[in-house]
């Protein structure tokens, strides 16, 4: 019976979410405070439940924002698999992956540019780019990126977009051309440890 409150309450909190203006680090917030609260309770049953059932509600509020949020003009994942060039202006916001025949780089992107649809619009989101091995990318470089953008693929036995999705990337330019535009954007600590190693 608890296991179907506790289940109802996070698919309140779903609709909650799609109703009411926070966002997840707010719904977030709110969760750690009501399980705060339900320690500080936990003598009387009655207000220690309460708070309790406000935990699924708020994390069931908070899931439900990035998956609606991607459907959204101004989140990258909207322009996935048009199967048209776009570009993207972005920073490297982990350290690249380098493999045998491209470096995998994470870009937190700013802007995205489709001239074949007349598409100039300010963004949010990580993509995962597959930028060429010969260049020494670096955590924080501001690059271009111009590809085709797409959904991550579901693989059999592997969910490579699920995989992907738990580290907040939700769109892949698999073969891309990327050009340096600036450096030094993102946070200077890790850039100080990523450059150590």
């Amino acid at each position: 019976m608890k296991l179907f409150v506790l289940g109802m309450m996070w698919l309140l909190g779903i609709t909650a979410g799609r109703h009411l203006p926070l966002i997840g680090w707010q719904w977030l917030t709110l969760a750690a405070g009501a399980f705060l609260f339900a320690l500080l309770f936990r003598r009387n049953q009655l207000h220690r439940w309460l708070f309790l059932l406000l935990i699924p509600l708020c994390l069931g509020a908070a899931r439900y924002l990035p998956s609606e949020i991607m459907k959204q003009p101004g989140h990258i994942a909207f322009y996935n698999d048009l199967d048209v060039k776009t570009t993207v202006t972005g920073v490297v916001v982990a350290d690249p992956d380098v493999r045998d025949r491209y470096t995998a780089l994470v870009l937190s992107v700013e802007r995205v540019r489709i001239p074949q649809m007349g598409i100039t619009k300010t963004v949010e989101g990580r993509i995962l780019v597959r930028a060429s091995r010969l260049i020494d990318w670096r955590y924080g470089d501001w690059v271009h990126a111009q590809g085709l953008l797409e959904t991550p693929p579901e693989m059999e036995g592997f969910s490579y977009r699920e995989y992907l999705g738990n580290q907040g990337i939700h769109s892949l330019m698999p073969t891309a051309y990327v050009r340096k535009i600036g450096s030094d954007r993102a946070n200077p600590i890790l850039s100080m440890i990523f450059d150590l190693r």
